[in-house]
């Protein structure tokens, strides 16, 4: 259902971005038409005003896709691969646009966008934690562990599975162990 709303507020973007182009044609023949009889040419801030919108509205839904996308990997792709440095240079970039979005177009969405980044700051020390690149087999065997699990270096677990596994609750010893790691 995302996946579809998401691409038809695409197509609809798309849309209003080819009628926007076509009024600024016309806009432009119209004012070359007033200065070849000497006339000075109009401004037309009102489409000016549109455009601008539309470039925000733009970013808004392509920062919500990349949100959702970078979300989803950093969830459901392999923890043993987690790029931790990669997370949290993309989330100071989430966290920025959405601010400032919010600030230029307030609106539910925003809001809503700004909210869903918020939740997920609270697990960006685990996320530092877990995607340490110096954890070893032994450290995640600690890990699993730690969790009542065991730990097999042939099957691939991901951030989600931990999070239902209670790793919150263990924060402070994920932390001493990711130290130990490196």
């Amino acid at each position: 259902v995302v996946d579809r709303n998401r691409e038809s507020i695409r197509k609809e973007l798309d849309a209003a971005a080819a009628k926007l182009q076509g009024a600024e044609q016309l806009a432009n023949r119209y004012s070359a038409y007033k200065e070849l009889f000497g006339y000075s040419a109009d401004e037309f801030p009102a489409l000016k005003r549109a455009s601008d919108k539309l470039t925000l509205v733009d970013k808004l839904w392509t920062s919500i896709a990349d949100w959702h996308l970078a979300k989803s990997v950093w969830m459901d792709g392999p923890l043993t691969k987690l790029n931790a440095e990669e997370v949290e240079s993309k989330m100071q970039v989430f966290t920025a646009d959405a601010f400032s979005l919010n600030r230029k177009i307030p609106s539910r969405v925003t809001e809503k966008f700004v909210a869903t980044i918020d939740e997920f700051k609270p697990l960006m020390p685990l996320v530092m934690d877990l995607g340490n690149p110096a954890l070893l087999s032994r450290h995640w065997d600690r890990l699993c562990d730690l969790l009542g699990k065991l730990y097999d270096p042939d099957k691939s677990f991901t951030l989600s599975k931990f999070l239902q596994w209670g790793i919150s609750v263990h924060a402070e010893t994920v932390n001493e162990i990711s130290s130990t790691a490196s």
